[in-house]
């Protein structure tokens, strides 16, 4: 063990600056927790960590991000690697989760039941255990840049704490909120207006989201994903034109044209559990669009796939009424996509094969 630690300090003394920065936000996790890459790349482009490295400017974030991860995989740091195309997921191992921590310093906490005190110079807290202290411990520093509940079931419980995180933290750039149960997201919400991303998933309880969330103006990756009494999304969506990722789950059966149209740098969009939505657009093109996924819209009838032009990523599952071939058939042969995951499409699937 003595040498493999010593070789594994020399890797990360070796490791360019770049990389070791965004290494030190895997100690803001538990040990053995199993990431997928959706959830580390969006903490690293939130937080201004992924930088093209080329001349190319448009390369996009989530690729080179990608490749951040291929070279702490190729450096051994990464294990349990498993591609699924297009998400992938890993862990890292106990050893190298105790250099994360060293890495991170007095920045990083991890807020679990054996946390006495936190620094004034932290930045970035996650809670992994619920601490008896409660929020006494979280730090009242204005430096916060990064909160977290990673755990699932582990949310924030109550709404005044909430109130107290907005007015103390006013340069938070990501906020997790999942798993939280309260059932209402104040309009305080909107002084946040340096986040880039907002978690809201698997709050059961919420229902209504308040219209002032699309007064962030910065944000760039938005997760209604689980909240399954969410009645409709909040009017004015489409004024968050800086949005790179958005997942819903909504009670909806109907969605506006208009507000998605206006997405011009939307990349990922994602339904997930909305049973009564039965179309998904008509006209108006998502040219940015490049991952789509549709899951458990079991009322779901028509998607028109022509409206995203730079589509290459296209999973659907869970949607029984949903009849891909309707006019998309000549489409459906000339799609360049680099990664499809169908099920349920046995006509569609003929097609392909012939």
């Amino acid at each position: 063990m003595p040498n493999n630690y010593s070789r594994t300090i020399k890797c990360l003394n070796q490791m360019p600056s770049y990389l070791r920065q965004c290494f030190a936000y895997f100690s803001l996790y538990p040990k053995d927790y199993s990431f997928d890459s959706f959830e580390i790349q969006t903490l690293w482009i939130t937080l201004g960590l992924v930088h093209s490295h080329s001349r190319n400017r448009s390369e996009k974030l989530e690729d080179v991000a990608r490749e951040y991860m291929d070279e702490l995989h190729s450096r051994s740091f990464l294990h349990e690697f498993e591609d699924l195309g297009y998400v992938f997921q890993f862990k890292v191992h106990d050893l190298l989760y105790d250099l994360a921590l060293y890495v991170g310093n007095e920045e990083f906490v991890a807020l679990d039941l054996h946390t006495q005190n936190i620094s004034k110079q932290v930045r970035h807290i996650s809670v992994v255990e619920n601490n008896p202290q409660g929020h006494v411990l979280f730090p009242k520093s204005r430096s916060v840049r990064t909160s977290l509940f990673p755990i699932k079931g582990l949310g924030l419980a109550s709404e005044t704490l909430l109130d107290i995180w907005i007015s103390r933290y006013k340069y938070l750039r990501y906020l997790d909120l999942s798993n939280s149960s309260f059932d209402i997201l104040p309009n305080s919400i909107a002084k946040l207006e340096h986040l880039r991303a907002l978690d809201l998933s698997d709050i059961r309880e919420i229902k209504n989201i308040p219209s002032s969330i699309c007064k962030l103006q910065n944000l760039e990756f938005l997760s209604f994903i689980g909240c399954m009494e969410l009645e409709t999304l909040p009017e004015g969506l489409g004024n968050l034109i800086s949005l790179r990722q958005l997942i819903i789950s909504t009670k909806q059966s109907v969605l506006s044209n208009n507000e998605f149209a206006r997405m011009n740098h939307l990349r990922t969009l994602g339904f997930d559990c909305c049973h009564n939505l039965k179309f998904l657009f008509s006209n108006d093109q998502l040219s940015s669009l490049e991952i789509l996924f549709v899951v458990s819209c079991g009322s779901m009838e028509s998607l028109p796939l022509d409206i995203f032009p730079k589509l290459h990523t296209l999973h659907i599952s869970g949607c029984r009424y949903l009849n891909l071939l309707l006019n998309n058939e000549s489409l459906i042969l000339t799609l360049r996509l680099k990664y499809i995951h169908l099920e349920g499409f046995y006509d569609l699937l003929a097609l392909l094969d012939g």
